[in-house]
């Protein structure tokens, strides 16, 4: 596995209050497996996995599974991350390895790698590759080039998922 970078901060010990953040272990195991497979563009960011363990976490009213940040260059310097991928520990506990491993995917595909003037790799965040309505889709059809290949994408591959929502 490439994607082994864990930096630890000398001197620094861990809150005495509990928190609700917590070392996503599982999360990045399943990541350097996917680094590896399909963003191998990624094996050098240093990206750290945390679990986030809150009742409820929700956005407009629909679960949020993960999300994913650029660190700012204050943290980048005090934790050595380029990275922070948050997973909503209540949704994560009852998938299923190949939900858990798309969630994954689907948030590494949110990083985008350039190069810099000195040949340093430089870390940003990309947006979804579609953001359409259902309801769009059905009065109107598949009016976009973007909702076109999407849904060729979609008719090629399904995963057999339970209710996760």
């Amino acid at each position: 596995m490439k994607n082994q970078n864990v930096v630890s901060i000398p001197g620094l010990e861990e809150p005495e209050k509990e928190s609700k953040y917590g070392y996503a272990e599982e999360a990045h195991e399943i990541a350097a497996r996917v680094i590896d497979k399909w963003h191998s563009n990624l094996a050098e960011c240093k990206i750290v996995y945390l679990f986030k363990d809150v009742r409820s976490w929700e956005s407009k009213g629909k679960t949020v599974f993960a999300k994913t940040y650029k660190a700012p260059e204050q943290w980048q310097y005090l934790s050595g991350y380029d990275i922070v991928v948050i997973v909503n520990l209540k949704a994560w506990g009852p998938m299923n390895i190949k939900q858990k491993e798309a969630l994954i995917d689907h948030e590494l595909c949110h990083v985008d790698k350039e190069i810099g003037k000195n040949g340093e790799p430089k870390y940003s965040l990309v947006t979804h590759d579609v953001e359409e309505f259902a309801a769009v889709i059905r009065r109107h059809g598949l009016w976009t080039k973007d909702a076109q290949t999407f849904f060729t994408a979609a008719q090629q591959m399904t995963i057999k998922i339970k209710e996760l929502d």
